[in-house]
């Protein structure tokens, strides 16, 4: 008849229950559904619906049955019935519970719902569609619940229910973020920002970042609606409002940048199934762009007036306006041109404020490079050679080496002066570009090599640079220096790096590799080396740069990556695949006890299998296990080793040991060794695991072993899928491959392998086929 509305909040529905059930069944029968209505998905014993109605069993029954048919009841297990679809249930419980003073009461009968959730959650939909549902009961049910599951709908029933959330259950806003941004937004949006400070997570992917929740919120707003506009406005006013009470500039300035998006974007699930998702994105209308840019007064009035350390919010809103067709596929000249200009406007602005700020200054540069505009900007040209904006363009080489020059003929100017004074702007220069998200070309790390060069005193230049602030990549240069020529100031200026955490890398480069150092410091490096350094380490044993007595220390290092990027390093260095005959027994323990990537294991595994089989040994018999790291070297290792030390292994395994995957990886393709498993039966628990698989090869073999040690041919053909079952897709798709994966046993000359096949394709089939009802389930009520 048209009136959609009425089919979605189930009020055709309750008047069909009332027009063809009860001349049917009697007029209880509408009572009796609402009854059961109240326990939701989980639905309400029938005894205790008709002890609260006053009704006898045998009538309850008898209402039930015909309800039943005609499909309103379903049965859901443990002798509860429940009332479907869920939108019958919130008007039926509206109009025989909540409709006023021919109410009945419910209150008892609550009480015995076996799912105090779900009947929170019924009264909750019961409410939305005019249920006077009392306060008092609705938040004393939401109290006792305290669920993640009821607060979100209960904070949508409207803004009052949603303001009593945030504020006596603020610790709930993660959960109640949209709700509360779609009816309070003025109260949601400062306390996201609150949130937002310290959380240092990416916002495109983690959705539940609190900035990511209002920039979603902002960005939902459907063009030509009142709502692009009007969210943005709230979001403006109350970001400059937050501020005032909380001045965190950043998470200042990422609100203001979604305030000046000129982006929609939006999913939503299929109202048919929740497996379909429907995407959508593109640029608001050129009049909702217009409005937007009425804000950037109010926006720049605000920047000039706070001090900003990090302006990566408004280069990235720069860029939206910039680059349209980031987001949308076709947009016109005329729009685009606008864009652009607006673009312009916030670059000039922003210009105008950083003339001390040569970092700011050359990211803007670098965002107008390819568009014919000229900005009122002067460049530093001594920052402009650490952090070049030219790229590399067709010829990089020739780029490159002009880079190289320019900052080669700085280091020369550079070494000519106070070392105090250089320090003071290198490390200045360096503090720019992070704010101004500058980190390639970035050429300070070479200047620094060519000065220490060329300095005498490399190890004032070096204190120069700590006192400073400077990092690893600038200091270490002149450390090395100093470290090479005996400077005697340098086991000190070493001992300060490694004291402090910023200069970590430094000390521990230099440490490492010096030809000089004092033994009380070796102690002192291997004390802070961890994974951060493993990378760097095993470079610079690859390199030979370290030390025999350091590159024993490593491999003997407590930390596992440490001594692994140390074993790692040692066999690729020159000849590549040896290592040095004093170093061989450390190194071999080192790979045994630490080795966990595939990258460098797989080839000395194979070189070495006897190393594989200790690898392997290892972690068995101490029960060690294998981390999804070395899931990959594992498989490796059970590839390489041989027939006497796969059954060798299978006497370390004890009681505590539940990898049947390595089981599995043991007496794989191996008949023989899977006949040594099946006597033990220490191992009984592991006796099926090699039959995980395709029925298919050397599989037979295998089967017929279990077979001939007393294990039935169902419990062969259930040991085809493992202890992990899982699928992409149709489940009913996934059991319909299995059955054909049994179809080659059933020809098979042996009559106990067709035995297996057929008892494996039938119990394959009916799998399939509960798969099949469960799904047409879900097609008609939804998953």
């Amino acid at each position: 008849k048209g009136d959609v509305r009425q089919i979605a909040l189930g009020e055709a529905l309750s008047r069909d229950i009332r027009t063809t059930f009860e001349p049917l069944l009697g007029p209880e029968a509408t009572t009796i559904v609402a009854a059961f209505s109240l326990g939701g998905d989980k639905g309400m014993f029938m005894d205790a619906v008709a002890a609260h109605l006053e009704l006898s069993l045998i009538n309850v029954r008898q209402v039930v049955t015909g309800l039943a048919a005609g499909g309103v009841l379903t049965d859901v297990g443990q002798d509860r019935l429940s009332v479907r679809p869920p939108s019958l249930r919130y008007a039926l419980i509206r109009d025989v519970f909540f409709s006023g003073a021919t109410s009945l009461p419910c209150s008892e009968l609550i009480k015995q719902s076996p799912d105090i959730v779900e009947t929170t959650l019924t009264l909750i939909g019961a409410r939305a569609r005019g249920a006077a549902v009392p306060d008092d009961l609705m938040i004393e049910m939401i109290n006792q619940t305290d669920s993640d599951k009821v607060w979100e709908p209960f904070s949508y029933l409207g803004p009052n229910e949603c303001n009593w959330v945030l504020e006596n259950h603020p610790d709930r806003l993660p959960i109640v973020a949209e709700a509360a941004l779609n009816l309070v937004p003025h109260k949601a949006i400062p306390l996201l920002l609150n949130r937002a400070i310290g959380d240092t997570r990416q916002l495109h992917s983690n959705p539940d970042h609190p900035l990511r929740r209002i920039e979603d919120w902002v960005k939902s707003a459907e063009p030509r609606s009142s709502q692009a506009i009007s969210r943005r406005e709230t979001l403006l006013d109350s970001t400059l409002s937050w501020f005032a009470e909380s001045p965190n500039a950043y998470i200042a300035l990422q609100a203001l940048r979604f305030v000046l998006s000129p982006t929609f974007a939006d999913s939503e699930m299929s109202p048919g199934s929740k497996l379909a998702v429907t995407f959508r994105r593109g640029l608001v209308t050129q009049a909702e762009m217009s409005t937007i840019r009425g804000f950037w007064p109010r926006v720049i009035e605000f920047l000039r007036s706070v001090s900003i350390e990090d302006w990566g919010p408004m280069f990235d809103l720069m860029h939206d306006w910039l680059y349209p067709n980031r987001v949308a596929e076709r947009v016109s000249d005329e729009i685009r041109s606008s864009m652009q200009e607006f673009a312009y406007l916030m670059a000039t602005d922003i210009i105008g404020m950083n003339d001390a700020h040569p970092g700011v200054l050359s990211h803007i540069s670098r965002i107008f490079k390819q568009f014919e505009v000229q900005l009122p900007i002067d460049l530093n040209p001594e920052f402009d050679t650490l952090f070049p904006t030219k790229d590399w363009g067709q010829d990089w080489k020739e780029t490159q080496a002009k880079q190289a020059n320019t900052a080669e003929k700085l280091a020369k100017n550079w070494s000519l002066q106070d070392a105090r004074h250089v320090a003071e702007r290198m490390v200045q220069y360096e503090v720019e570009a992070r704010a101004a998200h500058l980190n390639w070309p970035r050429w300070s790390p070479f200047v620094a090599e060519k000065i220490a060069a060329e300095v005498q005193s490399p190890s004032t230049w070096a204190s120069a640079l700590i006192q400073a602030g400077a990092d690893s990549e600038l200091v270490a240069p002149f450390l090395q220096v100093a470290a090479s020529g005996h400077d005697p100031e340098y086991p000190e200026l070493l001992k300060m790096c490694l004291e402090e955490p910023r200069l970590h890398f430094a000390g521990v480069s230099v440490g490492l590799t010096a030809t000089f150092l004092p033994e009380d410091i070796l102690p002192a490096i291997m004390s802070i080396l961890d994974d951060r350094f493993s990378n760097w380490i095993e470079i610079l044993c690859t390199r030979l740069q370290i030390p025999d007595d350091r590159v024993a220390a490593l491999l003997t290092h407590s930390d596992c990556s440490v001594a692994a990027a140390a074993a790692t390093g040692e066999w690729q260095a020159a000849p590549e695949g040896t290592v040095r005959e004093s170093l061989k027994t450390l190194w071999r323990t080192a790979v045994v006890n630490c080795l966990e990537s595939e990258y460098e294991g797989e080839e000395i595994f194979r070189q070495d299998p006897s190393i594989a089989f200790d690898w392997l040994q290892l972690r068995i018999k101490e029960n060690r296990g294998f981390s999804y790291r070395s899931d990959n070297l594992r498989n490796v290792a059970l590839q390489v080793i041989n027939l006497e030390q796969r059954k060798h292994l299978l006497e370390q395994i004890g009681d505590g040991f539940w990898d049947s995957e390595v089981i599995h990886g043991i007496a794989d393709d191996e008949p023989e060794v899977y006949h040594t498993l099946l006597q033990n039966q220490q191992l009984k628990r592991f006796h099926l695991a090699p039959l995980a698989g395709n029925p298919t090869g050397v599989w037979i073999d295998k089967a017929l072993l279990a077979l001939d040690a007393g294990y039935s041919a169902s419990d062969i053909s259930q040991a085809v899928y493992g202890s992990h079952w899982s699928w992409i897709g149709s489940e009913s798709i996934y059991w319909a491959q299995w059955a054909e994966s049994f179809e080659p046993l059933l020809t098979h000359d042996n009559t106990r392998i067709r035995t297996i096949g057929q008892i494996g394709k039938d119990r394959a089939l009916a799998q399939r086929d509960r798969a099949l009802t469960k799904e047409r389930l879900a097609d008609i009520y939804g998953r």
